[in-house]
């Protein structure tokens, strides 16, 4: 699979996060890509091995508001992208860590997410 793509057609608010970036709502009925990985992920780790960019995040973030206001995150992970990073760090200079954003990501996802 070289796409994620992603439909919400549920009565909760869905949003998701690739990496680094502030979470982006899902809008009902519509499809979105929320991880390119030939388009987008092959690039910018081409360019972060180059030193001009950071690394690619290969996990794709959901963040599901409930009407509890509950907030139930789903990690998925782009086994092949993860790879390619993995092997791009074993081969050469750099090494990659990822911080750990999901946690300030949730309580803000929470506090937008309050009905």
């Amino acid at each position: 699979m070289k796409l994620i793509i992603s439909l919400s057609s549920c009565a909760i608010q869905v949003f998701f996060s690739n990496g680094r970036k502030a979470a982006k709502k899902l809008e009902r009925e519509e499809r979105t890509k929320v991880f390119d990985y030939q388009g987008k992920f092959l690039p910018t780790l081409r360019e972060s091995r180059n030193g001009n960019r950071e690394y690619p995040s290969y996990e794709v973030t959901l963040y599901l508001g409930r009407a509890d206001g509950s907030l139930v995150s789903i990690v998925i992970t782009h086994v092949m992208a993860k790879m390619s990073l993995h092997n791009a760090n074993t081969a050469g200079e750099n090494y990659w860590s990822e911080p750990n954003l999901n946690d300030q990501l949730a309580t803000n996802l929470e506090e937008d997410c309050m009905y």
